[in-house]
């Protein structure tokens, strides 16, 4: 198959028929493709889609620790705020807003478990949004793109981010030069650095998700969550 990355595109071996199990969830007849990405697992291991869960209630406990798969709304998530994502054949795209500190911008971001920084924008975005030389610059970043090379960014200091009803202050975040694929992750990517300062349930067939602060909710963004 074809597969695409930030790397680029590239051609990898598949295997069908094959089983899996995550905790009582049993799925047969599962796809798997092979990649060959040297460093891009350090432990080695497997990367799972969004697309194993699609008929499924995901839970995401930073908390405790714990991704719980449930076939039923759990009845607490009257405690959790609700917002609606998008969902595309890539995965799904949450609402944030930002304010720069004179301009209040609104977008769909890609939700990117495997994304270890808070925040991205797309250039596009930032261009569009005239967001550029208007925030505080905290540092400098190289993202690798579609066609193996790095992309100079910086990672600029965002006075106020808003998900749901829920405010964070000076979130880190990283700004390219230009954007770093043709099929560019909308507006921006959210990361876990993010995404640990909630508590989330998916609902993946109601294109529904609920929220609310985890115990790192407060934590400084130059704290690792371990």
């Amino acid at each position: 198959m074809e597969d695409e990355s930030v790397t680029g595109l590239s051609t990898e071996k598949t295997s069908s028929n094959n089983s899996l199990q995550l905790g009582n969830l049993n799925i047969s007849n599962m796809p798997i493709c092979y990649i060959d990405e040297a460093g891009f697992l350090e432990n080695g291991g497997a990367l799972i889609g969004y697309n194993v869960f699609q008929n499924k209630i995901l839970e995401i406990d930073f908390d405790n620790k714990l991704l719980l798969i449930h076939n039923e709304l759990p009845r607490k998530n009257n405690t959790y705020s609700q917002i609606e994502f998008k969902q595309t054949t890539g995965g799904l795209y949450v609402p944030i807003t930002i304010s720069n500190g004179k301009k209040v911008s609104k977008g769909w971001y890609f939700f990117d478990t495997g994304a270890d920084n808070a925040l991205s924008f797309d250039s596009r975005f930032a261009k569009k949004e005239n967001l550029y030389n208007t925030m505080k610059v905290i540092g400098k970043a190289g993202i690798a793109s579609s066609e193996n090379r790095v992309i100079d960014a910086e990672i600029l200091e965002v006075p106020e981010v808003t998900i749901a009803s829920y405010k964070l202050e000076n979130v880190p975040t990283l700004l390219a030069n230009e954007s770093n694929a043709e099929s560019a992750f909308e507006d921006g990517v959210i990361g876990i650095g993010l995404q640990s300062r909630f508590n989330f349930i998916i609902d993946y067939p109601n294109s529904k998700m609920y929220l609310k602060p985890s115990k790192y909710f407060n934590d400084s963004f130059k704290k690792k969550i371990k």
